[in-house]
């Protein structure tokens, strides 16, 4: 499976001990703060992630640094 909307995706950031989950969904009207793991498909993060594999790495540029992740999970989301 690859990563698309509405899916659960865990990630590894490089140099974290820790994998965390994100919800990658459509527009979202509210205060983003509020739900700081859910990403839209249209931030470069979510483009980012959509169509990644398991295991598959990807870099962002982050304040000036490149980060690099790695993907370790796809789960669709259930309501």
């Amino acid at each position: 499976d690859t990563v698309g909307f509405g899916n659960k995706v865990t990630i590894q950031e490089e140099g974290k001990d820790e994998a965390e989950d994100y919800y990658l969904l459509g527009p979202i009207e509210f205060d983003l703060d509020l739900y700081p793991l859910v990403v839209t498909y249209h931030s470069p993060f979510g483009q980012a992630l959509v169509g990644k594999k398991v295991g598959e790495h990807f870099t962002l540029d982050i304040r000036g640094e490149e980060t690099k992740f790695t993907i370790t999970a796809i789960e669709k989301i259930s309501i």
